[in-house]
């Protein structure tokens, strides 16, 4: 499955992205925000998490063109996400985390769909306020690159009643 926005194709990524995806989740700027990635992480991390995805039909690499610049995904109802820093504040993850949010809740018009920020992650929460997420809770979760917990912001987004606008083609 191959889902096209105005400027990105998202799509499995493959093995071949394993070395640019550890090199990108070595990047302190990256990892910080994310709780489930190891940190240092390794080609052997990324390798496994690639094997990993193979059944999971919401796991979509971000493509400008034909470079991987990062990953949107929604697995058990889980949105997660994440981009390399080169490509930061030009609207590229607002535009992928809709075109997935929109193709999930197409397939699945009864199902909720839950993230979660780190609260000084203010991009995070705007990307999820404006695709329709809410606020329901702080609590404290592990972060593994972190090596401790920390507080993050649970939101989730209400199956719509009415159908998204499509801004993809």
């Amino acid at each position: 499955m191959i889902i096209k926005t105005q400027r990105l194709s998202l799509k499995k990524p493959a093995l071949e992205q394993s070395e640019t995806l550890a090199r990108y989740l070595n990047d302190w700027e990256i990892s910080q925000w994310l709780a489930s990635p190891p940190y240092p992480y390794t080609i052997q991390d990324a390798e496994t998490w690639l094997f990993s995805i193979n059944e999971k039909p919401y796991v979509f690499g971000i493509f400008k063109e034909e470079e991987f610049i990062g990953v949107v995904d929604i697995i058990n109802q889980i949105l997660g996400y994440w981009l390399s820093t080169d490509y930061w504040g030009q609207g590229y993850m607002s535009e992928a985390v809709k075109a997935v949010v929109t193709y999930f809740s197409e397939q699945n018009k009864t199902q909720k769909i839950y993230s979660s920020y780190k609260l000084d992650n203010l991009a995070s929460k705007k990307i999820l306020a404006n695709n329709g997420f809410k606020e329901v809770k702080r609590e404290e979760v592990f972060f593994n690159s972190h090596n401790k917990e920390l507080m993050i912001m649970r939101v989730e987004r209400k199956p719509s009643k009415h159908a998204l606008a499509k801004d993809f083609i």
